[in-house]
Formats: structure tokens, C-alpha cells, sequence
């Protein structure tokens, strides 16, 4: 079952590239798509990097990229490029461990796609659809995921 797909974000996010560059379609460089890609699944990457980062990966990830795992969970891949590389930017329910599914089918389209909007306008001042994240910003994201797995648990 796909939970969240690049492809759902890609319209709104290549408006919003060629509005932010000022680009024709014709002027678009190999550079500018995987950009694109990029800002279309940034949020996937959040929360992907917060389920590998508490080891709530899927058996089948745990099988076909445990090298990337670690990269995640050591901080020199991000979770956006985990997702392109390993999951063609789709995030299913076998990305996930069944431990952590019933949290993210209640939390992630009714209330973690609306939190991160919220941060990403009023407290990085971006637009949903107009930036990259960095590990910063990750960082400074993520105790809202994990007051909500809390939350949820409690």
C-alpha cells in the first residue's frame, strides 16, 4: 500500500521550481528534475529519516540496503536521496515495520503532512513546495515526530 509517492508532489513542486528560477521547460538541465524530485519529496525524506533513524525500517530495506540504512542513521545520506536510490521515491507500508504502522496510518496524511506544512511556511519562512532540507532542519523538525509517536503511544 503506497502511504505518500514523489509522483503525488510533482506538479505543485515543478510550478514552484520554474516560478522560483524563472525557467522555461526547454531550459531544464538534468540538475534542475532531480532538483525538482527533490522538492516534491522532502517531506517523504523527513519522515523516512525518522522512522530509519529509530530503526523502524521494513524487513525488505533491512535485506536490500542496510548500507544506506546506516548512511541515514549516520548522517551522510539523506532521507529523500534514501528513498529515490532504495524505494523509487514511494513510501509503502513494507518501507515500515509493523511495530511502527499503526502510527504512521493515523499520523501521517491527517496530521504529519499539515505539521510539517505549518513548520516549513511559519518557522523556516519556505514555501511547501520551494526547498531542500538540510540535516539542520531535520533536527529541528523531529521532536515533533517523536512527541507525536509519544503522544500516540501514550
Amino acid at each position: 500500500m503506497y502511504i505518500d509517492r514523489i509522483d503525488y508532489h510533482h506538479e505543485p513542486d515543478y510550478e514552484q521550481y520554474m516560478h522560483k528560477f524563472q525557467k522555461d521547460e526547454e531550459e531544464l538541465t538534468e540538475e534542475d528534475t532531480d532538483a525538482i524530485e527533490y522538492y516534491a519529496g522532502n517531506h517523504i525524506g523527513f519522515f523516512l529519516t525518522w522512522i530509519i533513524q529509530n530503526h523502524f525500517e521494513g524487513e525488505l530495506l533491512k535485506e536490500i540496503a542496510n548500507d544506506d540504512l546506516k548512511a541515514v542513521r549516520d548522517e551522510t545520506m539523506s532521507g529523500i536521496e534514501f528513498s529515490i536510490k532504495n524505494c523509487d521515491g514511494k513510501f509503502t507500508d513494507e518501507d515500515i515495520s509493523e511495530e511502527i504502522f499503526p502510527f504512521v496510518d493515523a499520523y501521517y496524511e491527517s496530521y504529519y503532512l499539515v505539521t510539517y506544512g505549518f513548520w516549513v511556511e511559519d518557522d523556516l519562512k519556505e514555501s511547501l513546495f520551494g526547498f531542500i532540507s538540510t540535516w539542520e532542519n531535520y533536527h529541528d523538525y523531529k521532536h515533533y515526530l517523536d512527541d507525536a509517536y509519544q503522544d500516540y503511544k501514550d
